[in-house]
């Protein structure tokens, strides 16, 4: 058994370091121009064969470059190269949690006082592209949700909450979700073993519904009501 644990650390230490220098060199093409502000990636199947990495490999290093503020990952669209500024609110969080004095029970209560204000805030100002947006990714986070595939959904549902920050039309809230996915992945691999959420509250549905209905209140009751359950079925 330990020689397996020790083989298995060894693949994902080789998959991490392979995943960081593919970060490290499209961030270079960044930094060179050669990738300027704007210019969409190629998909994510494409970079897999230019590297000579798997899609999981891939993934990870698209997952670097986006905490590192340099990307944007739109679901259903691409990656595209950003403005780095956000990218000083990203890393600083980061640090923080990983380094200061931040703790799970105080990240989950940034949490439950955030986002029920950006569900109301995006019900007031979400476009109908961004309204569609957050339709599409409730499907792919239910898909992953019925399928039981816990690395999955975490992702989709974290991609989900930056949809709905972008749909706030606020870059400072965007840019604060979007700094809060590289300590909330881990947190939620925790969490997720110890919970049993029923679908409704998993997916958002109620959520995105008042947002399509420009319902800021309801869009703040759905979202409390989301995070209520997933404490209680935490026991958090």
């Amino acid at each position: 058994m330990g020689n397996q644990e020790d083989l298995f650390n060894r693949l994902e230490e080789t998959r991490y370091n392979l995943s960081m220098q593919i970060a490290d060199n499209i961030q270079e093409m960044i930094e060179s121009k050669q990738l300027k502000l704007s210019t969409k990636l190629p998909s994510e199947r494409k970079l897999a064969n230019r590297f000579g990495v798997n899609r999981v490999t891939l993934s990870k290093a698209m997952l670097l470059l986006e905490q590192r503020g340099l990307i944007k990952i739109r679901a259903g669209d691409g990656a595209y190269v950003v403005n780095v500024s956000s990218s000083v609110i990203t890393d600083s969080i980061e640090r923080y949690y990983k380094y200061g004095k931040g703790s799970d029970e105080e990240l989950m209560v940034l949490r439950e006082i955030l986002e029920p204000e950006i569900a109301a805030l995006a019900a007031a100002n979400a476009r109908e592209n961004e309204i569609n947006k957050l339709k599409s990714q409730i499907k792919i986070v239910d898909e992953a949700f019925i399928a039981k595939d816990t690395e999955r959904y975490i992702l989709e549902d974290e991609i989900f909450h930056e949809n709905l920050a972008e749909a706030t039309h606020n870059e400072l809230i965007e840019a604060i979700i979007v700094g809060l996915r590289s300590v909330m992945l881990p947190f939620k691999k925790v969490l997720i073993d110890k919970i049993l959420i029923d679908r409704e509250h998993a997916v958002h549905i109620k959520v995105v519904k008042a947002v399509s209905e420009k319902d800021p209140e309801a869009a703040r009751g759905a979202m409390k009501d989301d995070i209520k359950a997933v404490r209680l079925a935490a026991d958090f």
